[in-house]
């Protein structure tokens, strides 16, 4: 039955925001089954092999290697030599800048070799169950169930889609804190301060994660605040709790350098990362698919927008529809209170109309083009501009299926309460047990496939030892290493090999492959290289590097080679061409 508004207020203020037994056994779930997944290696800091996989992981460690190498400044977040001469912030590398300026802290007592990626998992695992397990039991009350069908979160196709490919977004268990606490919120009218406070932490913390986790838990935020000012007709510490999270948050990304320099806010590309209408039912992406249900068509990066429910969920959506069609149990009824209900059913369409758009797709066929577009919202170029501030809104969908996993859970539940007959109670329960069975087996290929990788399993030697030795003899001497070209080459496994290798070295690079690149000034100084070479001014400390196709003009006076896939220029003879990956220019 639904509550009213006193009741709603006493239920509330009975239980503490934290139940401490729920949240130890979801957390020692959540690192079991991170273990499980991907082994005790994955938690050695010394071990490259999970960040070195020529991935988006790679661009992110570099970035908390070369943010570790750097002098510090202020802002604190800035870090130099990966786009010398400028500097620029941490959180364009995505490296978790909150971590990143802990460990930078303590630099000195770490040892030489130090990834925190693995300890960023294992604790985001560990935080999902925990904080799932207590929103489970808020409305099931039932410890030792909740804290089982936690792993319906835990394992959340989402979660092992990004977990060491982009590292950052896997920590999603900011987005169930959020939901947990704008549900049970219990300082709400009582002890405001306390309200205000804890939301600041939050977006404090996860403005230190990515600032997509920001935008999904602010308007978490924001529904915790409306809601009080619907109910309670105040708009005092609603307003305070907006202002002051969202201070917090600028603040925070001010010392961590976000604003800094000359990196776009935008980038190209919005409408082609977005969701596609069967998201909830297509089984896989180009780095994770499930067992049972096929891959479905899809644009070239709507994996952004992957948003798979997972057969058992699926499983629990039809069994949920089907009682409420034959017993006429609405969905609301399973509600603790039916503002908060409807607030999230509304914030749901926007989260999930906002994930589709402009181009509303069903999926991409090379031999039926036809299916991909139904139909394009037209949208003016100011608005294209403004929205690609956060261009994979396919991301946004991530909300609506934890609320789908929520929801089907508490309505399950609800009509389990309803019935008499204890037998019918333990066949109801069992069902929820046998489809939280599936979900996992469902989604175990993925987690096998993760699991039985070279990365997590023999000793994995990163392609940068094995076929780089040429880089060591040319970085020598040679600390500076500059891109002719603004867009060659960063985000490759030869990009990121010479930017290992140069880190090494303790050299530098004139670009990086960044999520907001500093194009037009590395523009700047490729044209001064180039007046230099014009000149015949050949810098003797810097290795300068071509794409493979490029004519270099014989007027450079440079020794000209054939490294791997670009051609690589240097001011003096260097006797290399004997060694393995070069050829003679």
């Amino acid at each position: 039955m639904n509550l009213n508004s006193n009741q709603g207020k006493q239920n509330n203020t009975d239980r503490s925001f934290l139940e401490r037994p729920v949240f130890v056994m979801g957390l020692v779930l959540g690192f079991v089954l991170f273990l499980i997944c991907y082994g005790v290696r994955a938690l050695n800091p010394s071990y490259e092999g999970i960040v070195m996989m020529d991935r988006d992981i790679t661009q992110h460690y570099m970035g908390w290697l070369y943010y570790r190498n750097s002098a510090w400044h202020f802002p604190i977040g800035l870090m130099d030599g990966i786009s010398a001469p400028y500097n620029v912030s941490i959180v364009y590398s995505d490296s978790i800048p909150l971590f990143a300026v802990f460990f930078k802290l303590i630099s000195g007592i770490l040892p030489e070799t130090f990834q925190y990626f693995g300890i960023y998992g294992f604790m985001s695992f560990g935080l999902m169950g925990g904080f799932a397990a207590n929103l489970i039991n808020y409305f099931m009350k039932k410890p030792a169930l909740s804290v089982s069908l936690s792993t319906f979160f835990i394992l959340s196709p989402y979660v092992l889609h990004r977990m060491f490919i982009h590292t950052a977004l896997a920590g999603q268990w900011v987005i169930i804190l959020a939901m947990l606490l704008w549900i049970k919120h219990p300082y709400r009218e009582e002890k405001p301060v306390k309200n205000v406070i804890y939301w600041a932490i939050l977006l404090f913390i996860t403005s230190g994660i990515h600032l997509y986790l920001v935008a999904i838990v602010y308007i978490f935020c924001f529904l915790n605040s409306l809601e009080v000012v619907i109910r309670d007709k105040k708009w005092k510490w609603p307003v305070i709790s907006l202002i002051t999270s969202f201070v917090v948050v600028i603040f925070n990304l001010y010392i961590l350098g976000a604003f800094y320099g000359g990196v776009s806010a935008g980038a190209g590309g919005f409408g082609e990362f977005s969701s596609t209408l069967l998201t909830f039912f297509d089984a896989g992406n180009p780095d994770f698919a499930a067992r049972i249900l096929p891959n479905l068509p899809e644009g070239m990066y709507q994996f952004e927008g992957y948003g798979y429910l997972g057969f058992g969920m699926i499983i629990l959506c039809i069994f949920a529809f089907i009682i409420r069609v034959n017993k006429k149990v609405k969905f609301s009824e399973a509600a603790t209170d039916i503002l908060r209900f409807r607030l999230l059913v509304i914030a749901c369409i926007v989260f999930g109309i906002w994930a589709i758009i402009p181009n509303i797709t069903i999926g991409e066929s090379i031999n039926e083009p036809s299916v991909r577009t139904l139909f394009s919202i037209p949208m003016p170029e100011f608005l294209v501009n403004l929205f690609s501030i956060l261009r994979c809104n396919g991301r946004f969908i991530w909300p609506v299926c934890y609320s789908i996993f929520l929801g089907n859970l508490v309505y399950i539940n609800h009509i389990l309460k309803g019935k008499e007959k204890a037998v019918t109670k333990k066949i109801c329960t069992a069902g929820l047990i046998l489809a939280l069975l599936v979900q996992v087996f469902d989604l175990s290929s993925g987690i096998i496939d993760r699991r039985t990788n070279h990365f997590f399993g023999e000793e994995y030697i990163p392609w940068y030892i094995k076929e780089g030795e040429v880089w060591d003899k040319l970085l020598e001497t040679r600390p500076h290493v500059v891109y002719m070209q603004t867009d060659m080459e960063r985000g490759t496994r030869l990009g990121y090999a010479i930017a290992r290798k140069a880190i090494k070295a303790g050299g530098d690079l004139n670009t990086f492959y960044l999520a907001r690149d500093l194009n037009a000034e590395v523009q700047i100084t490729i044209d001064e290289y180039k007046k230099e070479l014009e000149n015949k001014k050949a810098r003797k400390d810097v290795i300068y590097i071509f794409p493979a196709d490029t004519v270099v003009p014989e007027s450079y006076g440079l020794h000209l080679y054939r490294v791997n896939e670009v051609v690589v220029g240097i001011s003096q003879d260097e006797d290399i061409l004997g060694m393995e990956y070069v050829e003679e220019y």
